[in-house]
């Protein structure tokens, strides 16, 4: 049984890029997504960074512009490819061994991402850790991906951490959490000890204030 319980964000955190986007990236060379598409996505993010886009409705748009309708079997193949190919150049080393060291100590480690599940997944497989959570989606009778079930935002993190700790009877004391983003207070906030990786404007001001630590 852990003594303790090491909770990760992805992109930024574990990793110093956004993997959906790099995935992305990575389909459009593969000749499975148009460059106008790509474009538009880009688009929403930045009304997402600059322009008070929510979190949840860059989500939906992306997912309308760039992946209703793509077999879910094909995404996960190409999903466990791109992670092997590029997930050496992607890591964010300080917070990455913050994860190699509390695995060596016999934390419990999960990672908690906003990011689709048949990607995350393999990055979880790749990095060993205990467990992970992320957004999922709906297929058809095809296998073609056709709606968002659940978007993982920090609040939904949050009930996820209750839920680790109460399932495997550890104190919230002993728990730690890594984020990069001020959308993940609530998440953060969950934890006993938080820490603010690579942090956004907003997360370094509530970093100071409350004497997080910040690698």
């Amino acid at each position: 049984m852990p003594v303790s319980i090491s909770l990760f964000d992805l992109d930024r955190t574990l990793l110093s890029v956004n993997s959906s986007f790099r995935f992305c990236k990575y389909l459009y060379f593969q000749k499975m997504l148009s460059f106008s598409s790509l474009l538009r996505s880009c688009f929403y993010y930045i009304h997402h960074s600059y322009l008070g886009l929510s979190l949840s409705e860059l989500h939906e748009r992306v997912f309308k512009t760039l992946l209703r309708g793509m077999s879910e079997p094909e995404l996960f193949v190409h999903a466990e490819r791109f992670v092997d190919l590029y997930i050496g150049e992607m890591v964010y080393f300080p917070a990455f061994e913050r994860l190699r060291r509390a695995q060596h100590m016999g934390h419990y480690t999960c990672i908690l991402s906003n990011s689709p599940s048949f990607l995350v997944r393999f990055i979880a497989v790749k990095f060993g850790v205990d467990g992970y959570r992320s957004s999922e989606y709906g297929v058809d009778k095809d296998q073609r991906l056709c709606q968002i079930l659940k978007i993982l935002q920090g609040e939904d993190k949050a009930r996820s951490v209750e839920e680790l700790l109460s399932g495997l009877n550890i104190q919230k004391e002993v728990s730690i959490a890594y984020s990069d983003s001020y959308l993940d207070l609530p998440f953060l906030l969950s934890a006993g000890t938080a820490v603010a990786v690579n942090p956004d404007r907003k997360l370094t001001r509530i970093a100071q204030k409350m004497g997080w630590e910040k690698i």
